[in-house]
């Protein structure tokens, strides 16, 4: 079992990296909310419903 879960943390850093390759960084002169707008990416093997709830606001 510990492989696997070293699996899926290295397979977590690599989409992270990949994805904070996709944003471009905030400009200082501008607030969180100024900016565009906000994409959730999550999954779960166990938790299929949390991330659509949290993109709902829920």
């Amino acid at each position: 079992m510990e492989s696997s879960v070293h699996h899926i943390t290295t397979s977590s850093k690599v989409l992270l990296k990949k994805a904070r390759n996709l944003v471009p960084p905030m400009l200082e002169k501008f607030h969180k909310g100024q900016q565009g707008r906000v994409a959730v990416i999550g999954g779960s093997i166990e938790y299929v419903h949390p991330a659509p709830l949290h993109a709902n606001g829920m």
